[in-house]
């Protein structure tokens, strides 16, 4: 993005979507970069660990900046970024929506609802003791891990999903011995919540 001393961050990116619309081609470009971080931040919780690991974000976030720029004369002429935004992320919605559908076969456990879920105490031990929750209401199920910390609530969905402390240690760029410390944490919390 081009910088110009004078004018806030706000009226610069203002500019790119309207150079954007007249097709300029390093506006489109510097928008790409200035929308990718809100793109990803929303995208990231909404696909869930599943997805995530059988579709590739990168792809998915120019997918979705390439339908916005074809949908962006649908915006009114003195739109700004706010505007842009807003259509890139309403785009990001649908193609969450598209991506589930293409990738259905991937329903991990942590997607399917109704019946017990099971968090291993042990994070490599599937025969040993687990912590069994009854889970009729799946928003109750996100509800009640949303409780953890967000590096917790990563280690149990993905368990949830079936990867051991190795793959999930790999997935995350984290050492298995700190999968196992937040999956210890998360469990001895999830107990307190469910006790």
């Amino acid at each position: 993005m081009s910088d110009s001393p004078s004018k806030p961050l706000k009226d610069q990116r203002d500019d790119l979507v309207s150079l954007a619309r007249a097709g300029d081609a390093k506006a489109r470009s510097d928008l790409f970069e200035a929308a990718l971080p809100r793109i990803q931040q929303f995208l990231i919780p909404k696909m869930g660990f599943r997805l995530q690991r059988h579709t590739d974000l990168d792809d998915i976030c120019q997918e979705i900046f390439i339908r916005g720029i074809k949908a962006i004369h649908s915006l009114a002429p003195d739109s700004g970024y706010r505007d842009f935004e807003a259509l890139m992320l309403q785009h990001a919605r649908w193609q969450v929506v598209d991506s589930a559908r293409a990738e259905g076969r991937f329903e991990g456990e942590s997607n399917v609802p109704g019946g017990l879920m099971t968090i291993p105490i042990d994070l490599d031990d599937d025969q040993g003791e687990c912590l069994v929750i009854e889970r009729e209401d799946v928003q109750w199920l996100h509800s009640l891990i949303s409780r953890l910390t967000d590096d917790q609530a990563r280690v149990v969905w993905l368990r949830l999903d079936g990867l051991k402390s190795d793959e999930i240690a790999h997935l995350l760029s984290i050492s298995p011995e700190l999968v196992r410390k937040r999956h210890q944490r998360a469990v001895d919390k999830l107990r307190q919540l469910t006790t």
